[in-house]
């Protein structure tokens, strides 16, 4: 009796073994169930904001509706979604790993086991998926580890997130946003911003392509484009030349405020945001915003409670019962010259320690190697009446963002 026992084991671990997916393969499943959702949640944006749902006549247009990346209309087996809409509102269909559609079993066996299954999601939910197979292989460390470098991966997300680490978490922010896109404005209003941002880079890209084959961007015909309060971009160009153009955006207040550019920004939608040239000169930081409705775990930055500075302190996020540390000596920053002349935007991530010295700085946006060291290097001489936590100083990691101007 036990050698048959232990013929049958035998027997069925080849099998246990072919079910558990190489990392590529796992980061690749949960990579389709991300995208969906986020075509999902785009879907659901176009409902609450513009009143129905909508699909373009190509590609292009669709994915420009949607405010996605154009490769985030195929999946990561490179096999295009099926995207419809349906009686019930829409439909988003994949093919999985076999990039076979099998329609046959889209209304059985709602939860699969194998990368091969179709997954069909509609009206916001998933009628047949492999989640929670899927999430059977993704491990307790590789949730606690960094999530993204970002909670608003920008361009193809395929070629962002590749670890399973990644992809879990980028599921699950999808997840969150789907899940509290009707009842919470605060994710409404991070779409709104994020899409109206994405608009603006996108219109640089016609004034960019004309500076190099006309020389000039002062004869491009200007299009219009709306942002997502529904107030048009302005376009303006900044020299007689015809070399440098600026695109702003008049924010949630729908009006424009050229006496506020010199100011630092705030965390209000209302806020214009400029773009020059090829660069942010006054923006919202995206990241800051997720803050609002992201648990730690999905923010840009570690799981707080594995982190301490060099002196042994805990590092908190700033939040809840911590209190944000205020600057008392703030060092001027240099202007990097290779920056042209114009006013720019940095963002740092600053570490300060509970006595309210600065430990670390990580410039974020990556201006250019020398205007990242010149920042890390101002930032690094500020001091700070410390951060508190029920009244207790404590260690932080702290968003800092500076206006650089040519003097």
């Amino acid at each position: 009796m036990r050698l048959k026992l232990t013929a049958i084991l035998l027997m069925i671990a080849p099998v246990a073994l072919a079910q558990q997916p190489s990392d590529d393969s796992l980061t690749r499943g949960l990579l389709n169930l991300a995208t969906m959702q986020q075509l999902a949640n785009a879907m659901e944006y176009q409902r609450v904001v513009h009143g129905s749902y909508r699909l373009g006549s190509s590609d292009a247009e669709t994915a420009a509706m949607l405010g996605v990346d154009a490769a985030q209309l195929r999946d990561p087996w490179g096999t295009p979604y099926r995207l419809e809409i349906v009686k019930n509102g829409y439909r988003i269909a994949g093919a999985g790993s076999d990039k076979t559609f099998e329609e046959g079993t889209w209304l059985t066996n709602a939860e699969a086991t194998t990368l091969t299954a179709d997954c069909v999601l509609v009206a916001g939910a998933f009628v047949r998926s492999n989640r929670q197979w899927l999430l059977g292989f993704v491990t307790a460390a590789q949730k606690s580890e960094q999530s993204l470098p970002t909670a608003f991966p920008r361009g193809d997300t395929y070629r962002i997130v590749t670890t399973p680490a990644n992809a879990w978490a980028w599921l699950r922010i999808n997840e969150i946003e789907g899940e509290a896109m009707l009842r919470d404005p605060k994710i409404v209003d991070a779409m709104r911003e994020r899409i109206t941002q994405d608009k603006i880079q996108a219109l640089s890209q016609r004034f960019l392509k004309a500076r190099v084959t006309q020389h000039s961007v002062r004869g491009v015909r200007i299009p219009r484009v709306v942002d997502e309060w529904g107030t048009a971009l302005e376009v303006s160009f900044v020299d007689p030349e015809g070399q440098h153009f600026r695109i702003m955006s008049a924010g949630a207040d729908k009006s424009f405020d050229q006496a506020s550019w010199s100011r630092p920004i705030t965390a209000s939608l209302n806020e214009d945001i400029v773009y020059d040239d090829s660069s942010w000169t006054r923006v919202i930081d995206l990241d800051t915003l997720a803050q609002s409705f992201l648990p730690p775990e999905l923010q840009s930055h570690p799981s707080m409670t594995k982190l301490k500075t060099a002196a042994g302190q805990q590092i908190f996020k700033v939040g809840g019962d911590v209190a944000a540390p205020v600057p008392l000596l703030r060092g001027e920053v240099p202007y990097p010259p290779e920056l042209e002349g114009s006013r720019k935007i940095g963002v740092a991530e600053v570490t300060i320690d509970a006595n309210g010295k600065v430990v670390d700085v990580k410039p974020m946006l990556g201006l250019s190697p020398a205007a990242d060291r010149m920042i890390a290097d101002a930032l690094s001489h500020w001091e700070f009446k410390p951060a508190t936590r029920a009244g207790q100083p404590v260690a932080v990691i702290y968003s800092v963002t500076l206006s650089l101007a040519p003097h």
